[in-house]
């Protein structure tokens, strides 16, 4: 593997990762609506500091674990964005048309990362897709591993970045477009609440 391999396949994963859409960036989407862009922007962030316990874990354990981990994963996943999806629906209801969020709450960066970690996108990104691609960069050169960790998490944050300033402009239409966009997001933590619970009891 050269250099340019490696970057350009750090890239295109980054650009998938930031843009298919998940649990975690509906939570971004959500955050950005009640509490707006300019409290949202640092949780692009969370990545940073989530996966490298999933990047570590995903590859020395997961990647031979039963199909059981991956399904309770799921079930807490659900759990946790189906809780997301309540609180948001009970800001929605007391807030009417210009949803905020509680300026002493302080858990915002903590929610952020335990969506992160619940999802099983990460664990199975890395597990399947990042995690042989890394291993087949080091074997070549130690550095080249770097550039794919490096291109990757770049791409990723930036891509959320991009994500979050997106959906704040489009916000910014009106206190009924932004109220629209407050009830979207609801539905769909519901439903990606729901699409977790059911793959976490069927597998």
């Amino acid at each position: 593997m050269d250099a340019g391999t490696a970057l350009t396949s750090a890239v295109t994963l980054g650009f998938i990762a930031a843009s298919q859409p998940g649990p975690f960036q509906v939570f971004l989407l959500a955050r950005t609506v009640q509490a707006g862009r300019t409290r949202t922007l640092p949780l692009s962030l969370v990545p940073l500091a989530s996966d490298g316990p999933i990047a570590l874990i995903a590859l020395l354990v997961l990647a031979r674990a039963p199909e059981g981990w991956l399904r309770a994963l799921s079930l807490a996943g659900a759990v946790v964005v189906l809780t997301l999806a309540v609180e948001a629906y009970r800001t929605l209801r007391r807030e009417g048309a210009t949803p905020t969020l509680d300026a002493a709450v302080p858990s915002g960066v903590g929610r952020a990362i335990l969506v992160n970690v619940t999802n099983p996108g990460p664990w199975t990104f890395w597990a399947l897709i990042l995690g042989p691609l890394v291993v087949d960069a080091w074997r070549a050169a130690p550095w080249l591993a770097g550039l794919v960790v490096g291109g990757f998490y770049v791409t990723l944050v930036s891509g959320l970045v991009a994500l979050i300033l997106l959906f704040s402009l489009a916000a910014r239409l009106g206190a009924r477009v932004r109220f629209g966009m407050q009830a979207v997001s609801v539905v769909a933590l519901v439903g990606f609440g729901a699409w977790l619970g059911v793959r976490g009891v069927l597998g």
